[in-house]
């Protein structure tokens, strides 16, 4: 495991985990550091296997010296990251670049603390069991559901989904495991690991996050991961962004609408199925409000949106749009594929912001790893 000396390290480690391919000057200029201080620390980095020389860039016709180019090393350490929701389990194993190295896919009900603990601990072993000289490698477990969640002391207040109630998973999974174990919010999850891929750019922004029940009628909220300045934005008591949704009164005349009635539904079923219309509509007004609300420069759809029709995912959109006040253009909704994924992978990225954002988190994290794997 690799060792940080001091801040500006860590500061450099977080710019080359979102650039990944970077230069000297580069960092210089990022940092506003003098030359020396980036020599001296490159050079105990690269001592370190933090990062490695790949390239060496001739100078332009104008002439001047050849430019070294390094790249961060991706497999420094691995993560395990996984997501529950409505029954489905997503556990990945991946390393610093945050490549998957191993998934595991699993379709389960949990209704207890017990039941979680037992499902969240299956996965792990198994994705031990297939990679044991890569588990020891691990830095942190990290794990993201829906509910209240206090993540800075990884403990679950309650979650309605999956019936748990003040379960303190740090401690559960930590002593099992000799690991640092995290637990974060779905949506800020996936608004995490959106923040991520936009290399940090995205400033003011709504990640939207919705998994479907197989009766749509027991849809009762939509988790909304909140980006402001750059960061997500959790409230006094990390309860902030759930967005409360009432089907019942919108469907009066039938039992169940079923989900898989969206993945194929197309302009001829939606102008004659009134339910299902008023079910789009209600949906999509709900984010309109919260859109007017807080005022984004973006918001980002996510989740099992990913299987509406082509059809039913541009109509959601165009009501969004109709529902919104303020006049936008395409670009300000954006769709993310990436489903379950995005969710497991935000959780270790949400991990990583808090790790790359506090030196003595950092210290202490990569302290005591190093007394557990030597011991």
């Amino acid at each position: 495991m690799f060792n940080l000396e001091n801040l500006t390290q860590l500061n450099i480690l977080k710019e080359i985990w979102v650039k990944n391919i970077f230069t000297r000057n580069y960092i210089k200029e990022k940092l506003n550091i003098d030359k020396s201080t980036v020599t001296r620390n490159f050079n105990s980095m690269i001592k370190e296997n933090i990062f490695y020389e790949t390239n060496i860039i001739s100078p332009g016709k104008k002439g001047g010296r050849k430019t070294q180019e390094f790249k961060l090393n991706d497999d420094l350490c691995y993560f395990i990251s996984i997501a529950v929701i409505d029954g489905r389990v997503l556990a990945l194993l991946e390393n610093f670049g945050g490549v998957i190295i191993r998934k595991l896919e699993r379709k389960i009900r949990i209704n207890s603390n017990d039941s979680f603990i037992e499902t969240v601990v299956g996965c792990i072993d198994e994705l031990k069991e297939m990679e044991e000289e890569k588990f020891k490698e691990v830095l942190s477990i990290n794990v993201a559901i829906p509910g209240l969640i206090d993540s800075n002391n990884g403990f679950i207040r309650y979650s309605s989904e999956m019936n748990l109630n003040d379960l303190n998973l740090r401690k559960e999974l930590g002593n099992r495991y000799g690991k640092y174990i995290t637990v974060e919010n779905d949506a800020n999850a996936a608004g995490a690991n959106s923040l991520f891929l936009s290399d940090f750019t995205d400033k003011n922004c709504i990640y939207f996050l919705f998994f479907l029940p197989e009766n749509l009628l027991f849809l009762n909220e939509i988790g909304a991961g909140i980006i402001i300045d750059s960061k997500i934005y959790k409230g006094n008591s990390s309860s902030a962004g759930e967005v409360r949704i009432k089907n019942y009164w919108m469907l009066p005349n039938i039992d169940q609408v079923e989900t898989l009635q969206l993945e194929c539904l197309d302009e001829k079923v939606l102008n004659e199925n009134e339910d299902i219309r008023n079910y789009i509509c209600n949906f999509s007004e709900r984010i309109a409000s919260v859109v007017h609300f807080m005022d984004p420069n973006k918001i980002i759809l996510g989740g099992d949106i990913r299987n509406f029709s082509d059809y039913l995912r541009n109509y959601t959109v165009q009501m969004i749009f109709e529902y919104s006040s303020s006049k936008y253009d395409e670009k300000f909704v954006q769709i993310d594929y990436g489903g379950l994924e995005s969710v497991a992978k935000g959780a270790t990225i949400s991990f990583l912001i808090s790790f790359m954002d506090n030196f003595e988190l950092a210290k202490e994290i990569l302290n005591r790893f190093s007394r557990n794997y030597d011991s």
